[in-house]
């Protein structure tokens, strides 16, 4: 396995996009955000089902905020 020092990024901690940098025994790790391969849960289904419909009826009504 290759090595950059401070990382491809110049070492960053936190969240960019799909990649995670962090600190790990004093070096700086780059590593990508999985998908879970578990089926969904009834509870976690319904929030999705519920967070589609909130997201379809944000950018039609975010420009405008009257009622």
């Amino acid at each position: 396995m290759g090595s950059l020092n401070n990382g491809l990024f110049g070492g960053f901690s936190g969240r960019v996009g799909n990649l995670v940098g962090y600190l790990l025994n004093g070096k700086f790790v780059v590593r990508t955000i999985g998908h879970s391969t578990k089926p969904l849960t009834p509870a976690r289904k319904a929030n999705c089902q519920q967070m589609t419909v909130v997201n379809a009826f944000l950018p039609r009504h975010a420009a405008d905020p009257s009622p």
